[in-house]
């Protein structure tokens, strides 16, 4: 029986601390600022701003635990929201519905609401206020976990929540995320971890205390879980400097009352009974003005478990009565239950046995009636987790659809890309090989037109040679002339005239036979361009325009023809007027006759 009171007043105080979890905190009131910002919400008309100012309204709502009054609001915002096709606020306003769900224990639903959220949210990764709410939303996921009695999954998503903050970052958030943390721990029954968590929270809150929006609940509650882990390790001293710590911060008679409850329990089980009863009584009269039903026959059977155990049975019987009657109100099925089992032993002890065993009777019925709704509601927690793994798979292979169809449109991008890439790499080659080809043909052009050049210059070498060679002839003849005169014999001028003649005839022949052999070696069909464009030309006409072919100055055609400078000219003007170059006088004749 004191095991099953004990069992009673920790079950409620951690069912507590769980509503707390799922509530985050139970702050003061905000009436103040909520008025201002829902008085300026009014006059906004732009969609942003209103949905900024929506996000704050909701948003201190929720700090006041007042998630009904909140409800017209999220309804706008989800409204807005979709209106606006906006990621972010469509993200936010599914966390809102999914934590509204949450404290209405609509557990499925929240769980359905978070998890669109999260994946939302999946799709603006580079929103810089994404990691706030990818917190908020492991946070309040969480706690339905919590509340599924499905740890594991619990305890994975409060990690993953604490990745997107730290007690630098979002630190309220990073307390409530550990808070779950330590909580998943205690009912775990490892409360040496769940210890080391609280404590690791206790220099963040220490940090926050000059925050003019710190709630001083949350150090209630964190002293408290520490007291009561401690409490479990039965390190009592510890146990109750925290609790202790925890009274400093017990803002409302409701939180007061909880303390002095769990103090009066550890001296109820340190068989400490006087001062176990003072905390127990001072915690009735705190809650005397309250309506917590629950809390209060808890109590009230402690105190009857203290009388029984100090053999005061009629003491004991009043409060068992009193503890039954609020269990009642509270709708308490397993406390009722259990007070009638104290109850019949009370009335055992006073030899009253045929009460006692009426009320063991009613015990019994009570407790078949406990197994049902314990099945019941075991059932439906079992029913609640397939669901909610329902939910989770359905969002799971809708995640899985989605990744494969980024595959695909990545296999497509990267498809697209290496095709790109190829035809760039084509076209590069084929711009370098244009390049190269445009590259050699310019090397060979310049190449042809140095060996042209080369082979120009022996060409006017050899003509001058020529004309050095006639010039010989001549002066050879000259001297026979001389020697013809100065002969006697008729004979012998007979024969120098020949002679002269024959040298004459071979000299003027040989030179311009050997001139167009060598010209056209060079210059293969330039005769023939020539006469095909400008058929009228005489013979002496093409020699000239072989000769500027030649580039070949007006005094070295003088000095091989043996005309005069002036006669050259005359003939250079001649030869423009019949290749139609007269009117064009800023033609230059040399470069036109290289030209062809």
């Amino acid at each position: 029986m004191k095991r099953l009171g004990v069992k009673i007043l920790f079950g409620f105080l951690f069912l507590a601390t769980i509503a707390q979890a799922q509530n985050y905190s139970l702050p003061d009131s905000t009436h103040d600022s909520r008025t201002s910002i829902l008085h300026d919400y009014e006059k906004y008309r732009h969609p942003e701003e209103k949905l900024m100012a929506l996000e704050k309204t909701i948003d201190l709502f929720f700090e006041d635990v007042d998630y009904q009054n909140a409800v017209p609001y999220i309804d706008e915002f989800n409204d807005l929201a979709e209106r606006q096709n906006d990621i972010y606020y469509k993200a936010l306003g599914n966390y809102y519905s999914g934590t509204l769900f949450l404290s209405q224990y609509k557990l499925a639903k929240a769980i359905q609401h978070l998890i669109i959220a999260k994946s939302i949210l999946l799709t603006d990764p580079d929103n810089p206020k994404t990691e706030y709410l990818f917190a908020r939303i492991y946070l309040s996921s969480s706690a339905c976990y919590q509340s599924c009695n499905m740890l594991p999954e619990a305890y994975d998503l409060v990690q993953e929540g604490l990745g997107y903050c730290s007690d630098s970052i979002a630190p309220m958030v990073y307390l409530k995320l550990n808070n779950n943390l330590a909580l998943i721990y205690k009912e775990m029954n490892k409360m040496e971890d769940a210890i080391s968590i609280y404590k690791k929270i206790l220099p963040v809150l220490n940090k926050l205390k000059n925050d003019k929006n710190f709630k001083h609940d949350i150090e209630y509650t964190v002293n408290i879980n520490l007291g009561q882990c401690y409490a479990k390790l039965n390190m009592m001293d510890t146990a109750l400097v925290y609790l202790h710590s925890a009274n400093e911060y017990a803002l409302t008679n409701a939180n007061k009352a909880r303390y002095l409850a769990v103090i009066g329990s550890l001296y109820k089980n340190e068989k400490e009974y006087i001062v176990a009863e003072n905390n127990f009584q001072k915690a009735l009269n705190l809650l005397s003005n309250e309506n917590d039903y629950t809390l209060t026959a808890t109590i009230n059977m402690n105190i009857a478990e203290i009388y029984y155990n100090m053999q005061k049975y009629d003491s004991a019987l009043v409060y068992i009565n009193q503890g039954i009657e609020y269990a009642k109100k509270g709708n308490e099925l397993s406390e009722e239950t259990s007070g009638l089992y104290m109850k019949a032993q009370i009335l055992r002890k006073q030899n009253r046995l045929v009460e006692s065993l009426s009320y063991m009777d009613e015990h019994k019925v009570m407790m078949d009636s406990l197994y049902k709704v314990m099945n019941i509601e075991e059932l439906s927690q079992l029913m609640l987790q397939t669901e909610i793994k329902a939910i989770e798979k359905e969002y799971n292979q809708q995640q899985y659809i989605i990744k494969l169809e980024h595959s695909k449109e990545r296999f497509r991008f990267y498809c697209l890309i290496a095709i790109l890439g190829g035809v760039i790499v084509i076209v590069v080659l084929l711009l370098n090989r244009k390049r190269i080809i445009l590259k050699n043909k310019k090397i060979k052009e310049e190449m042809l037109s140095m060996e042209l050049e080369t082979r120009n210059r022996e060409l006017a070498f050899n003509v001058v040679a020529l004309k050095k060679k006639n010039e010989i002839f001549t002066e050879v003849i000259n001297k026979l002339l001389t020697i013809k005169e100065n002969v006697a014999k008729d004979e012998t001028k007979d024969a120098l005239s020949r002679v002269i003649k024959e040298i004459e005839k071979t000299n003027e022949g040989n030179f311009w036979e050997e001139f167009e052999i060598r010209f056209k070696q060079v210059h293969s069909d330039f005769y023939q361009q020539l006469i095909k464009r400008f058929p009228n030309l005489t013979t002496n006409e093409l020699r000239l325009c072989a000769f500027l072919k030649l580039n070949l100055t007006t005094k070295e055609i003088s000095s091989i023809t043996g005309q005069s400078p002036l006669s050259i000219d005359k003939a250079r003007y001649r030869l423009r007027k019949k290749l139609g170059l007269e009117k064009g006088l800023s033609i230059n004749l040399t470069n036109f006759i290289s030209g062809i």
